[in-house]
C-alpha cells in the first residue's frame, strides 16, 4: 500500500460492487472512529460520530 489511487486501485474499485464497497467503507469508517475514541477524551464524541454514520444508507 503506497497511498496512491492509481491504475490498480481504480481497476479494484470498479470490479467490486458498489454495495460492497459502501459497506466496506462504512465499516472501516466505525473501525477508525472507534480507534480514535480511545484517545483522550475523543469517547465523549464516540456517540455522536456513530449515530452520523448509522444515518448514511446504500442506495441503489
Amino acid at each position: 500500500m503506497d497511498g496512491i489511487i492509481g491504475r490498480n486501485t481504480v481497476k479494484a474499485i470498479n470490479s467490486c460492487p458498489p454495495e460492497v464497497l459502501f459497506n466496506a467503507i462504512k465499516s472501516a469508517r466505525i473501525h477508525y472512529y472507534n480507534t480514535i475514541a480511545q484517545r483522550g477524551q475523543n469517547h465523549k464524541f464516540l456517540k455522536g460520530w456513530l449515530k452520523r454514520i448509522g444515518k448514511i444508507e446504500f442506495e441503489s
